[in-house]
């Protein structure tokens, strides 16, 4: 399922669009062009395997004696030097890349940094599209942040990953029903460096993290690799720091006990999300068709929220609609579908709280 007129219409307001932030205006060009298609994945099964749970929000590890870094909203330019030093330590960590962000991961370097990531053993997982908040968008917007992100990994590993950390960790219940059907994992944590915030007093990061950790081994930990502090010294003090308690680096699917078999979804449906690094294979066989409508793109009224953390409503084996049905993607307003794609670069000095 193409969404070509949408594609022209969001290049034709590429040189427009900008958001201003702190005095500066970081504009996307938007004409930059991107193979991913939000129809390539949706036919893939989504079985639900292993004992990780769906429908709920994961914050902390199941394993003991374990430290799970994540670093959020890569790849970036600071990626290689984080890869170089995860590699010094041993240690392995859980990328969770935002798809068409600072390095689209279609292009090089973005294609690369993930691939790379890969090949070192790393876990690699969804951050979305444009990093938008899955709680404010309809069920159609929702699932074009996911399956475009797919396609896109699709286009250059040939697999998609099966855990997903929402935006600003922001996921309510009729966001994790959805993210259920998908067949994902839902990540959130349980330290928050807040590193962000603290990119001119990185100290501050590090305490967090130091207190976080200390005697509560099994954490999941929040950072960012597209900021320079973080890079330069944060990860360094969280590897050595985790290092002298005597915490073994873990991704987040082993610190689930997770098979690395399941991390990923082969794209042609196979079952067997290939070999590479962090994991490989798993995903296909069973389930119904995921087919989306193909009468558009509005979405349907969504149920009230359910809390937080709330578990998914179970989903049957016959065929599951990912997208709710209305007019045309190219009858939809310009400032409709910009506000749909569009997403502000989370850039190393940005003072915007890019979770």
């Amino acid at each position: 399922m193409k969404y070509s007129a949408l594609t022209a219409l969001l290049g034709a307001a590429s040189m427009t669009l900008a958001h201003n932030a702190g005095g500066r205006s970081h504009a996307r060009d938007l004409s930059l062009q991107s193979r991913a298609d939000p129809g390539q994945t949706v036919n893939v099964p989504r079985p639900k395997i292993g004992s990780v749970p769906y429908g709920s929000i994961i914050t902390r590890c199941t394993q003991s004696n374990v430290v799970a870094l994540t670093f959020d909203d890569g790849p970036g330019p600071k990626t290689s030097q984080l890869l170089d030093l995860l590699r010094e330590f041993g240690a392995k960590a859980t990328f969770f890349v935002t798809a068409n962000n600072i390095y689209p991961i279609e292009q090089e370097p973005g294609s690369s940094l993930v691939r790379r990531a890969l090949a070192e053993g790393h876990q690699v997982a969804s951050h979305t599209w444009r990093h938008q908040d899955l709680s404010a968008i309809g069920r159609d917007d929702r699932a074009r942040e996911v399956l475009l992100t797919e396609s896109a990994m699709a286009n250059v590993f040939q697999r998609f990953p099966t855990y997903i950390r929402p935006p600003y960790g922001s996921c309510d219940g009729a966001c994790l029903s959805h993210l259920a059907e998908l067949g994902y994992h839902v990540i959130n944590w349980s330290v928050d460096t807040d590193d962000w915030r603290h990119q001119d007093d990185i100290a501050q990061a590090e305490a967090k993290f130091s207190a976080g950790v200390n005697g509560n081994p099994g954490h999941i930990v929040l950072a960012h690799d597209i900021h320079a502090a973080t890079v330069d010294r944060l990860a360094r003090y969280m590897l050595q720091t985790s290092r002298d308690r005597g915490l073994r680096f873990v991704t987040v699917g082993e610190c689930l006990g997770d098979p690395a078999e399941n991390w990923y979804r082969a794209a042609d449906g196979s079952g067997n999300g290939g070999g590479g690094g962090g994991g490989g294979g798993g995903g296909g066989g069973g389930g119904g068709s995921l087919t989306p409508s193909t009468d558009g793109l509005a979405a349907a009224p969504s149920p009230a929220p359910a809390p937080t953390g709330a578990p998914a409503a179970p989903s049957g084996d016959g065929a599951v609609s990912l997208m709710s049905t209305a007019g045309p993607a190219a009858s939809l307003p310009l400032a409709l579908a910009c506000k749909s794609f569009f997403f502000l670069e989370s850039m190393s000095s940005s003072p915007f709280n890019l979770k």
